[in-house]
């Protein structure tokens, strides 16, 4: 009888124990994507298979090709105050901006969402060194913290890379 109470609670402290790793199932990858996001990540992040990942210090960034330097990069911070709001983020970051682009020339400024979370994205283009881009920043504020997810490309490629970029915004998930 002790032998049976031992297996009754075998059995149920297993199934409790593989109850709880069930929710901590692989990430589920869209297809023709790969994961961009690794554990150091409080985010996943998702980019055509094509695309060369990077990963450091939970910041993940992808880049399409060597002879199309397009790139996605998702990048969190810490916000220097608890209660500011995308715009304020936004205001001291351009002024960052300045300092490292020439020509910083903003196109548009609109509501958007990254993760399910709502936010603003910021189009702008601007010269590094000789080369111009152009550049679109994505940012949110969730549990007081923000996300930018940046996509930089040519004038010449970014209307090729729309879809793409909508793709990952859409299946970006913020943790």
């Amino acid at each position: 009888m002790k032998n049976v109470i031992k297996g009754i609670i075998g059995v149920i402290l297993l199934s409790a124990v593989l109850s709880a790793f069930s929710g901590c199932s692989e990430k589920e990858v869209p297809t023709g994507f790969k994961a961009a996001s690794d554990n150091t990540c409080d985010f996943d992040m998702f980019v055509p298979e094509s695309w060369t990942v990077s990963l450091k210090n939970g910041t993940a960034a992808a880049y399409c090709s060597p002879s199309d330097p397009s790139s996605i990069s998702v990048m969190p911070g810490e916000l220097e105050y608890t209660n500011s709001t995308v715009d304020d983020w936004w205001n001291n970051y351009k002024e960052d901006l300045g300092t490292v682009f020439s020509e910083f020339t903003l196109l548009s400024e609109e509501e958007a969402s990254l993760g399910g979370v709502s936010g603003k994205c910021y189009t702008f283009t601007a010269k590094l060194g000789e080369n111009e881009y152009r550049y679109e920043i994505t940012a949110v504020i969730k549990h007081s913290r923000i996300y930018m997810m940046t996509f930089t490309s040519t004038d010449q490629l970014y209307e090729s890379h729309t879809d793409t970029l909508a793709s990952v915004k859409e299946y970006l998930k913020i943790h």
